[in-house]
């Protein structure tokens, strides 16, 4: 199988090119520095898993030298005088690629490309390279298009690869963000990936359709997040994936009853291929109800399962009926994740505004660093505070742009942002895409349903090698999820950890790639 990885290689002066290796406070690999020495392969490997504290780090291969030294704050960096090697974990991170270092492959870019760049068949178009409205924070530019055809016409955009990509030996995720001006004239879209040459006779696609049933919430108009697993890809002829990348197809398919010329009218960002070995599940919980410490929290420690809790400023303690400060301090000292909450949800009054939400989101950031100062390092708390739960989520995730997101990151530090809405849309939404955790995190509990329905839906998770929230509005015995309902689930979810399918974690660590 083609190892897809990201090499680090030397410039002409024999100096690191690519800044890849070092390491921040949470121990996360970021980057180089320059210089000579000798070490072996395990010797590198050896100095790699001190540097990053994580034996899962494997060295493919090593030529010339490389050496460890420490940088003018006595910081440890590898260095190199004439080094070539690429670093990839074992599978307990994903499929040979950690998403710290490696940030996936980019399948195709709209940098830099113009109309003229595609094939177009089929429908009738109007297209055209928009500078403004895009998605990823380091795109330049995406690609518009309206399909001008009437009721159900298709439109077939191709661009053939400059140079084909290299056999990825399986099937990938991928992930693409959509923005569409008006979901009720769109019936799909379809990916293709032409296998080994650029005839499309042997492809894999994948379907994205602009309904409420589709992989997504797609019911609304802006941008959409599409994520596809490994199970999405369809293969018609006989392709495999062995075979090279050649050629990428999108067939836009209007919506039945469309009049000409006013079709689908979409926008296409990057395409990124990425991997999970293993589906991930994080299991949350929202508010200070007395049973977050008397059933919650013993039974989650009974099957090891990591925490997380959403707090706002909002939130009672110590009151009957809720927990203790006391609890509290323990539960963080066990390791317990608290997340920060908005206490007015997205669009009610005194929300409407990026600088109202940012605001309500300070002052519950600000509630946790007051409750939990000197109970658990500073760093800790300020690790918790970059993972935003976002009420009335399907407000904030269907706005046109990133602009929230964007706001909340310069002024609140936010990284990850994740809705409390029961929608299959794209739960988080990291800054930059940089790594391979841009992945749909869809809610699969805390809402009337019945047992079977929780396990139906992890059981997809992990056949997606996706990652899922189990996430409840608190605990009793008559509300929305029964200790009962809540001890079945966590115990089926620890039942699929202990055969290998499963990875419990936290939002911070699942980001921090722990």
């Amino acid at each position: 199988m083609a190892e897809l990885m990201m090499g680090l290689h030397t410039d002409a002066q024999g100096k690191v090119s690519k800044k890849e290796i070092a390491v921040d406070a949470q121990g996360r690999i970021m980057t180089t520095g320059t210089g000579g020495g000798d070490m072996s392969i395990e010797e590198v490997k050896t100095g790699l898993e001190g540097l990053s504290g994580d034996s899962r780090l494997d060295v493919l291969a090593v030529k010339g030298a490389a050496h460890q030294t420490a940088d003018e704050n006595g910081k440890p960096v590898i260095t190199s005088g004439g080094v070539d090697y690429a670093l990839t974990p074992n599978a307990s991170i994903g499929k040979g690629k950690n998403y710290l270092i490696y940030p996936g492959v980019t399948i195709l870019s709209m940098t830099g490309l113009a109309t003229t760049d595609f094939q177009y068949g089929g429908s009738t178009s109007v297209r055209s390279m928009d500078t403004d409205n895009k998605w990823f924070p380091g795109s330049t530019q995406v690609f518009d298009v309206t399909n001008t055809g009437g009721s159900g016409a298709g439109l077939n955009i191709t661009r053939n690869l400059p140079a084909p990509v290299a056999a990825l030996g399986e099937a990938p995720n991928m992930c693409i963000p959509i923005w569409v001006e008006d979901y009720t004239k769109m019936g799909s879209v379809e990916i293709r990936f032409s296998m080994d040459d650029i005839a499309f006779d042997n492809y894999y696609r994948a379907t994205w359709g602009v309904n409420p049933n589709g992989n997504n919430s797609l019911k609304r108009n802006g941008w959409h997040f599409a994520f596809f697993a490994p199970s999405d890809f369809v293969a018609v002829g006989s392709p495999t994936w062995e075979m090279t990348i050649n050629a990428v197809r999108f067939y836009q398919l209007n919506a039945s009853g469309v009049t000409a010329p006013n079709g689908g009218h979409v926008k296409y960002d990057s395409i990124i291929f990425n991997y999970r070995a293993m589906a991930n599940f994080c299991y949350m919980i929202d508010g200070t109800q007395e049973s977050l410490g008397s059933f919650v929290r013993p039974l989650c420690n009974s099957l090891g399962i990591p925490l997380t809790v959403s707090l706002t400023v909002q939130n009672i303690i110590g009151q009957p009926g809720y927990v203790s400060l006391e609890t509290l301090h323990g539960m963080a000292r066990e390791g317990t994740t608290f997340v920060p909450r908005n206490p007015i949800r997205v669009g009610d009054p005194g929300a409407t505004t990026n600088a109202q939400v940012s605001a309500g989101l300070k002052a519950s950031q600000d509630y946790i660093r007051t409750i939990f100062r000197g109970v658990v390092p500073d760093a800790t708390i300020e690790r918790w505070l970059r993972h935003w739960t976002c009420a009335n989520g399907v407000n904030a995730f269907t706005q046109g742009d990133r602009s929230l997101f964007d706001y909340l990151a310069e002024h609140n530090g936010i990284v990850t942002a994740r809705t409390t809405d029961t929608t299959n849309g794209p739960m988080m939404i990291p800054q930059g895409y940089g790594q391979d955790n841009l992945h749909q995190m869809p809610i699969i509990d805390g809402w009337p349903q019945a047992d079977s329905v929780f396990m139906a839906s992890l059981d997809k998770t992990i056949a997606r090698n996706a990652m899922a929230i189990a996430f409840t509005h608190g605990v009793d015995h008559n509300t929305i999820v029964t200790y009962k309902n809540l001890e079945a689930r966590l115990k089926y979810a620890k039942a699929k950890a202990a055969a290998g399918l499963l990875k419990f974690r936290t939002l911070p660590d699942w980001y921090d790639g722990l």
